[in-house]
């Protein structure tokens, strides 16, 4: 049996890589390709006339640093995890503040606090549309995450050869995407386990009625999730 993880195998540490690989097979496949956009001159004045900006992905952060943040230098950015916060006080910026856990639904509610502020929120195209995020809070796109058959395919010779039974999915769109490739492959999927990093992705998943294993608390969801792969693979072993 083998583990299908879809985030960057260079951003697990690697002694959290040689625990997964010692127990099993261990595929690190992605399922997007993530792109900064164009941003408007009436986009960049929302963010330059900002108050606070919200950022709740690593790589809306990265490109928030490269792009705007000289632009925003008077602007609270509120984050989703110490760690985003960590990165961004390394870069210089002082002003971070976090919902008080690392999840959108506590997010949600810090922003209905700052109903009155100017809020931007820092996104992707395929944000999440959230019915109790505030009307005063309004969104600019700086990035958009793709996918194409030629990805699909580099996906699918990556898997073919293996036998996938645990796989982390950190997004609804990464799921969409297996789905997709389960389809063409489905020799490959045996009794699969979905462990995800948030409810966004897990509720998703339970829509089609298939198995998910969810973080136990919001503390490093990542590592936490990653081991208890292992775990559960290990215990399946014994009984």
């Amino acid at each position: 049996m083998a583990f299908l993880i879809t985030y960057p195998e260079q951003k697990v540490n690697s002694k959290l890589q040689d625990r997964l690989q010692s127990v099993g097979a261990t595929i690190y496949c992605p399922m997007r390709l993530l792109r900064p956009v164009s941003v408007s001159n009436a986009d960049k004045k929302l963010i330059a006339d900002s108050e606070y900006l919200v950022i709740t992905s690593p790589f809306s952060l990265s490109v928030y640093l490269t792009k705007f943040s000289q632009i925003s230098p008077s602007a609270t950015v509120i984050a989703l995890s110490q760690k985003m916060k960590s990165r961004l006080n390394e870069a210089g910026i002082a002003k971070v503040r976090l919902p008080e856990q690392e999840n959108q639904r506590s997010l949600v509610k810090l922003l209905r606090d700052l109903s009155d502020k100017k809020v931007i929120w820092l996104n992707g195209n395929l944000m999440l549309a959230h019915s109790l995020i505030p009307d005063s809070v309004k969104t600019v796109q700086i990035y958009e995450n793709t996918w194409n058959k030629h990805l699909e395919q580099v996906a699918i010779t990556k898997i073919r050869s293996h036998q996938i039974n645990r796989i982390l999915v950190t997004s609804p769109s990464s799921y969409q995407r297996i789905k997709a490739i389960q389809q063409q492959i489905p020799q490959c999927f045996s009794n699969v386990s979905y462990y995800v990093l948030g409810p966004s992705t897990g509720e998703t998943i339970q829509r089609d009625g298939q198995r998910v294993v969810a973080p136990i608390n919001a503390i490093d969801v990542l590592n936490q999730m990653l081991n208890r792969m292992v775990n559960d693979e290990l215990s399946a072993r014994v009984n």
